[in-house]
């Protein structure tokens, strides 16, 4: 009995038993995926009230502290914010569990165990919509080789893109990522708002944001573009311009924005 305790596998189905720590949208989407590969072995939260209802969700046990987990553990998920993980960490007395971070940027050595690694998933997570996970490239990382073939396992069967890859690549790729999906996404918020201003639909744009994510998933995105600055025409970039003259954020964002086109394809 205390051998296969020890394996950290799942008695009744052999799986590998996960915990996860934390309740945020990418805690509660790998909980779901986990969960659905009978892997979860429960859940923690700061907030007890979403920790139980999530857990509910789920249909795992609350785990009541970071110090409670089951020695028999085989891999604990810690999925909070950046300068929360060692904290959390700290809270883990399980002697001899693999223990990884999802940070796209955050170092390996946020987390004291000496057995450490990192699972990024390289997407954007929400809520209420269900990640295509079969499609989602998973980035690992591990302290010792031994535990990277356990964590490229359980990886597998999460998603059939799994890449081993070092911190540096992980924040280069990360910061990319910021580039590609956080900072366009706040431009078509800007672009969507300029029209709810003017008492236009800003729906007119869903079928254009649709294609541009389309073409630009090709990996040739500046093959795409499109656009004035990119023709060089200043007589519609002047008439833009006019059109913001009372907005000074958006102003100095069209401009700078079109210089910056305007020197990647003069080069």
């Amino acid at each position: 009995m205390d051998k296969k305790r020890k394996s950290g596998k799942n008695l009744r189905t052999g799986r590998p038993k996960i915990a996860i720590l934390g309740t945020g949208n990418l805690a509660t989407q790998l909980g779901k995926v986990v969960s659905k590969n009978g892997q979860l072995s429960g859940i923690w939260g700061r907030n007890p009230a979403k920790t139980k209802k999530l857990a509910s969700l789920l249909k795992c046990p609350v785990i009541s502290s970071p110090g409670d987990i089951s020695k028999d553990t085989t891999l604990v998920i810690i999925a909070v914010k950046d300068d929360a993980i060692t904290e959390v960490s700290n809270q883990i007395i399980a002697p001899d569990v693999l223990v990884v971070h999802t940070s796209g940027t955050g170092s390996m050595e946020l987390i004291v165990q000496q057995r450490k690694g990192v699972l990024y998933p390289l997407q954007t997570f929400s809520s209420d919509r269900i990640p295509q996970w079969k499609k989602i490239p998973l980035l690992i990382e591990c302290s010792q080789k031994k535990d990277l073939a356990t964590l490229k396992k359980i990886a597998l069967s999460i998603s059939p893109t799994v890449k081993a890859i070092h911190s540096e690549e992980r924040m280069k790729i990360h910061l990319a990522a910021v580039m590609a999906c956080n900072f366009s996404n706040h431009f078509m918020a800007l672009a969507q708002e300029f029209l709810k201003k003017n008492k236009l639909s800003p729906l007119l744009l869903s079928p254009l944001i649709e294609e541009t994510a389309l073409k630009a998933a090709d990996g040739k995105a500046a093959k795409h573009q499109t656009g004035p600055a990119r023709r060089n025409d200043l007589s519609t970039i002047k008439k833009h311009l006019a059109l913001l003259k009372h907005d000074k954020q958006m102003l100095k964002l069209y401009k700078e924005l079109s210089l910056s086109i305007q020197h990647f394809y003069s080069t």
